[in-house]
């Protein structure tokens, strides 16, 4: 069930969220809902949220940035396009 507009959530917390990392940097979710990329600890709200119960959700780690990167996983894990 989705939350109200009015409820701060946290993307790493949400069943539609893939999450990624490049280095060190903040977590970036991508939004299965949304179909963008957002940063995934920051408190927003959202009306799609639903809460996936996963404490240690995956985190797919790049350690380089490349050109379609990002397309190409979703695409061959999650077959997103």
């Amino acid at each position: 069930m989705a939350k109200s507009n009015t409820d701060f959530v946290c993307c790493l917390e949400c069943r539609n969220g893939i999450f990624m990392q490049w280095f060190s940097n903040p977590i970036v979710a991508y939004c299965r809902e949304l179909r963008e990329r957002v940063v995934a600890q920051a408190p927003r709200n959202c009306s799609f949220f639903m809460p996936s119960g996963i404490e240690n959700p995956e985190i797919r780690h790049f350690d380089s940035y490349q050109k379609r990167q990002v397309e190409d996983y979703l695409s061959e894990k999650y077959s997103i396009k």
